[in-house]
């Protein structure tokens, strides 16, 4: 019979160490020295002690930190006596899987680094030994053979020699944010009373004493939670934790003693979304064993070879996602007392964002708690406006949907028309108050239009006004005609409502669809009732509105008259020779009425030209002049006039909404 034989070169190639996990090497020569302690301690009493020494590459100054070159790791555990020897010649041993060694951890050494010095000086048959070999792939073997010690005392060195390049630059340098690891790795470990002292330390004198780190930084909650699934025992302990060793509520699956995978709870409940309590802040972190999490985790202790899901709900297999929702269950109930106070704030922050900023959202508080309810509370307002719109999107959807179901139902089911009658009347309800929240959205728009508007007449940061082009934009976008555009995207409401009816309408659009001709700001063309159906069909319009706008607060209106522009538009149509964007005639008759407007802050000056020289009038207000003669009708409207009246005008829509 012929024994099966190993490659360490390819059980090296072949074994998973992902560059992200640098530090494993590490963690797994520090299990084996708390496993070395714990296996010494069965037979005689003693303190156990863990020294990890940081060698660094040099730098050109102290004040930057060298990268990570060797670590060496010392114990004074049970040394490598014939049983350990024995089983590290032995790949995937089963000396101690009781403890939950799978024999390979000293791989992760040749994986990341080139190789491994080991020394250790132990008691065997009442005499003490000292073993040294060195553990690479380079070398032929490892020499079988010890020498008697006249040290008496127990210690193993495992100096992992020459980081890799491609593991070594994902490694972190600050003493810190290893003994930070260090502890999340081997938490469960720390949390045993008598566990060996372990003190870390490099070669530029920094020192940390893991022991007291975890001490300070980590609180036992009351009580240990324990929860079956699948007839499988599970246990939850629960911890605050201060930010200095996690920087989020956590959830750590943990086997052998290890940290294994790790769960983010603030995707898990929705309202644990920043560090709690006031007053002492901490993170929450729960902590899961079990025997069953032991057997089922992977060859390299990266992950378990237990299922994330599955699909049919009514099979008996413990999978990852139902572990984690039966703990999610047990640490909701338990932080209740901070969670119930976050989410009540919640909810009358997203209350009082739809009252007074948001009232076209108003029907999803009523339809939608449950959805408000799993929108997190430190979201911003921006991100909430999305948020409510997209489930305004889904209830749009869902409501639809209903109503046909309802039909198809009622169709194939006549015999039960009154309960049909009573889910119909809640179905009318809800497209009612649908309803209700797009006239609450159009209105929230014509005050965002308002606020807009007023801000463009305001002095600017640099002393300066805003461009036409901006108040042009505001009213109607230009360079765009009725037929490019929806009824929504222009605002003529601002300054007429009557205006957003005309048949058709362009802006920014040059006489003759040349750029060289006459450009008016806004054009509107409107025929008689009867005439409605067709668009530009030869025959004259009944009524054209010219719009001409000028910058705020523009002072040479009385040198660039812009009544002189606008009339000159006018007599220009008025020829019958100029086409529109289409090509067409723009045909007028002695029948056309014109309304001409020119909006502009006026100056006192042109304000007296106006009146002396054109024959115009004051309006009431006294923000504006006007001029009818025939069928044509001139106003020059102040910004002011305009942002006055349309306040007036929505006032009412405004206060109903309250907004």
């Amino acid at each position: 019979m012929r024994n099966f034989k190993i490659s360490l070169k390819g059980r090296i190639k072949n074994f998973s160490l992902p560059e992200n996990k640098s530090l494993m090497p590490l963690f797994e020569a520090v299990v084996n020295s708390l496993q070395a302690i714990e296996e010494r301690k069965r037979t005689t009493s003693f303190n156990g002690k863990i020294y990890i020494k940081i060698d660094r590459e040099e730098t050109l100054s102290d004040e930057i930190l060298g990268r990570i070159e060797d670590i060496t790791v010392i114990d004074n555990g049970i040394g490598f006596n014939e049983s350990n020897f024995n089983s590290f010649m032995e790949s995937d041993s089963e000396y101690k899987e009781k403890l939950g060694g799978k024999g390979v951890g000293r791989f992760s050494w040749l994986k990341a680094f080139e190789k491994v010095k080991i020394h250790s000086n132990y008691e065997q048959n009442g005499e003490y030994r000292c073993r040294d070999f060195d553990f690479s792939l380079n070398s032929g073997g490892i020499e079988d053979a010890y020498s008697v010690s006249e040290d008496k005392e127990n210690q193993t060195v495992i100096k992992l020699c020459s980081f890799k390049e491609k593991y070594r630059k994902n490694a972190p340098k600050e003493i810190e944010t290893i003994a930070i690891k260090l502890i999340q790795h081997c938490f469960v470990y720390l949390l045993e009373k008598d566990c060996p002292g372990i003190e870390l330390a490099d070669n530029k004198g920094s020192s940390i004493l893991i022991n007291d780190l975890f001490r300070t930084k980590v609180i036992l909650e009351d009580g240990v939670d324990a929860f079956t699934i699948e007839q499988k025992e599970f246990t939850l302990t629960k911890f605050r934790v201060d930010n200095a060793i996690i920087s989020a509520h956590k959830i750590y699956l943990c086997a052998n003693n290890r940290l294994v995978e790790t769960k983010d709870l603030s995707k898990l409940i929705v309202n644990l979304d920043s560090v709690l309590d006031a007053e002492k802040p901490f993170w929450f972190l729960g902590v899961v064993t079990a025997d069953y999490l032991d057997e089922n985790v992977d060859m390299n202790r990266l992950s378990f070879t237990i299922p994330e899901s599955v699909d049919d709900g009514m099979c008996p297999v413990v999978t990852i996602t139902k572990i984690i929702e039966a703990v999610t269950q047990l640490i909701e109930k338990h932080l209740s007392s901070f969670l119930t106070p976050i989410a009540e704030k919640k909810k009358k922050r997203i209350a009082d964002y739809i009252t007074a900023r948001a009232p076209q959202y108003r029907h999803i508080l009523k339809y939608m708690p449950e959805q408000l309810d799993n929108i997190k509370p430190g979201i911003s307002d921006d991100k909430l406006d999305v948020v409510l719109y997209q489930l305004d999107r889904d209830f749009e959807l869902a409501t639809k949907k209903e109503g046909a179901e309802l039909v198809e139902q009622l169709k194939n089911d006549v015999t039960q028309l009154e309960t049909y009658k009573s889910k119909f009347q809640e179905h009318i309800a809800r497209i009612s108050d649908e309803n209700k929240s797009i006239l609450a959205k159009y209105v929230a728009h014509r005050k965002s239009i308002i606020d807009l508007f007023e801000i463009g007449m305001q002095k600017q940061n640099d002393d300066s006004y805003v461009r036409e082009k901006f108040m042009h934009n505001l009213i109607y976008p230009m360079s765009s005609t009725s037929d490019d555009i929806g009824y929504e995207q222009h605002n003529l409401w601002l300054v007429d409502e009557r205006l957003a009816y005309f048949f058709f309408a362009s802006s920014d659009i040059p006489f003759n669809n040349d750029r060289g001709e006459d450009r008016p700001d806004i054009m509107l063309f409107d025929n008689s009732i009867a005439l409605l159906e067709a668009q530009n069909d030869g025959t004259a319009y009944d009524t054209v509105v010219i719009f001409e706008l000028k910058k705020p607060m523009r002072n040479d209106l009385t040198t660039n008259n812009p009544v002189e522009q606008i009339i000159r538009y006018m007599t220009k149509i008025q020829t019958n020779t100029v086409t529109d964007k289409n090509g067409r005639i723009i045909r007028t008759d002695g029948h056309t009425k014109f309304y001409l407007y020119v909006v502009c802050d006026m100056l006192d000056k042109y304000k007296s030209e106006l009146a002396d020289l054109n024959n115009f009038d004051e309006t009431i207000d006294r923000l504006g002049m006007f001029r009818m003669k025939d069928n044509v009708y001139i106003e020059v409207l102040t910004y002011d006039k305009i942002i006055n009246d349309a306040k007036k005008r929505n006032k009412i829509l405004f206060d109903k909404l309250g907004i």
